[in-house]
């Protein structure tokens, strides 16, 4: 409950806010009015619930944090933390996908876990300096750009692929595939550091508890970020009950993608890493070519997760609007793959509109007293007959961004990165 309430504190701070008034209520421990609230409107909890009596913080708290604020009487107030099923259920949570950890980018509050923590900054002396990403060609990075990128970007990928990964997962659909898997594997394209990875693999301990075993295949140009994260995942080995398997590549990208590859894979990444490409390697469209080696490589159920910043590159082109097109460009050429986020670019695949999407990512470093926190734009493509299999909700109009609704649907508007 502390690390609750000081993350809460925390928040207020950052809007300025000396001495906040505010109350942390369990779910288990509700006021009857806030229990006839929530049960009045059907609303699934989460594990908290966060009170505060400063009404004049409605709109700033809503657009910081980008979740529901309620406001009954003098109160506002806001669900905090895991999403709990309703007592009602009775069912096994083996079988029962409401049952499990889920997870929601407007809900969604992600604790850096403190092992992870301690190994970075106190075992590896990671620093944080917050930089714009990207500048640095990865084959020519020093030891004491490693350690920047560890502190500073590292747990932002891993709090993007955690939170992309456990979304994915709560899909009943989805999770109907992968609860009873036992053995996953990851290629990780341009994996510097490897946040990502650890990402993946905390989606997979808290959401599939049957998986025992996940092989990840890395590349990048950096023989010093491959090593640093083969010392992360030997950490990790010690930390999850997962068999967590490894082999990295260190390769030089002139004008083509390295492709050979053997195997197919349930998760393909490519995080950050294809707009460095077309600044250092004169690849001249990145996604498209990603796509075209990489996409024939996923397993019937696999997913490939492309992640980018919403900054410009060289030529002065939204990185967004980039990859929207480009990955639109081989999808028409390519029938047997479909985009499954964002959503409605999936759904309605004709459109040509280039809309300029974004998503904003918090993570809350407790040993560090720290809020990371990133802007990136993502795209995941699955194989037709996977996507078939996915009931999504057409009619929903969907959010591209914090100021970009899609202009199909008609019910209330929901995010286009959540199915």
């Amino acid at each position: 409950m502390k690390k609750v309430k000081d993350f809460i504190r925390s928040i207020f701070e950052h809007l300025n806010v000396n001495n906040p008034q505010f109350e942390v209520y369990k779910q288990s421990n509700l006021p009857s009015w806030l229990k006839d609230f929530f049960s009045s409107r059907k609303i699934i909890l989460s594990e908290f619930v966060i009170v505060s009596q400063e009404i004049h913080l409605e709109s700033r708290l809503q657009r910081f944090l980008n979740v529901q604020i309620f406001r009954k009487d003098s109160y506002i107030f806001w669900l905090f933390g895991e999403k709990q099923a309703p007592e009602n259920f009775g069912e096994d949570s083996s079988t029962n996908p409401l049952l499990r950890s889920s997870t929601n980018f407007k809900n969604r509050h992600l604790f850096f876990p403190d092992w992870l923590d301690s190994f970075i900054f106190e075992k590896k002396k990671a620093t944080y300096c917050p930089q714009r990403e990207g500048l640095l060609a990865c084959d020519k990075l020093t030891d004491a750009q490693i350690k920047i990128y560890l502190g500073t970007y590292f747990p932002r990928s891993f709090a993007e692929s955690f939170t992309i990964i456990s979304n994915l997962l709560s899909n009943p659909d989805v999770y109907g595939k992968y609860s009873l898997k036992k053995h996953l594997k990851l290629y990780a394209f341009g994996c510097g550091t490897g946040g990502e990875i650890l990402g993946l693999i905390h989606a997979i301990s808290v959401n599939l508890p049957l998986c025992k075993k996940i092989s990840i295949l890395a590349h990048d140009s950096s023989q010093l970020a491959l090593s640093s994260l083969t010392e992360v995942l030997y950490e990790a080995r010690k930390n999850y009950s997962i068999e967590i398997l490894i082999e990295t590549e260190c390769f030089c990208v002139s004008n083509h993608f390295y492709t050979h590859l053997d195997d197919t894979f349930d998760f393909i990444f490519a995080f950050k890493t294809l707009s460095e490409l077309q600044s250092y390697h004169t690849v001249a469209q990145p996604y498209l070519e990603f796509c075209e080696n990489f996409a024939s490589k996923l397993s019937t159920e696999g997913f490939l997760l492309i992640l980018d910043l919403t900054s410009k590159n060289n030529d002065g082109k939204y990185l967004p609007l980039e990859l929207r097109a480009q990955v639109r460009q081989f999808l028409n050429a390519n029938p047997d793959f479909r985009l499954l986020i964002p959503i409605p670019c999936g759904h309605h695949q004709t459109c040509q509109e280039n809309c300029y999407g974004q998503v904003h990512f918090r993570i809350f470093q407790e040993m560090r007293n720290r809020i990371n926190e990133s802007r990136v734009f993502f795209e995941i493509l699955i194989r037709r007959e996977f996507y078939l299999t996915i009931a999504i909700d057409t009619q929903a109009k969907y959010k591209i961004s914090d100021k970009a609704i899609c202009k199909f649907g008609s019910t209330e508007p929901k995010s286009a990165y959540e199915i």
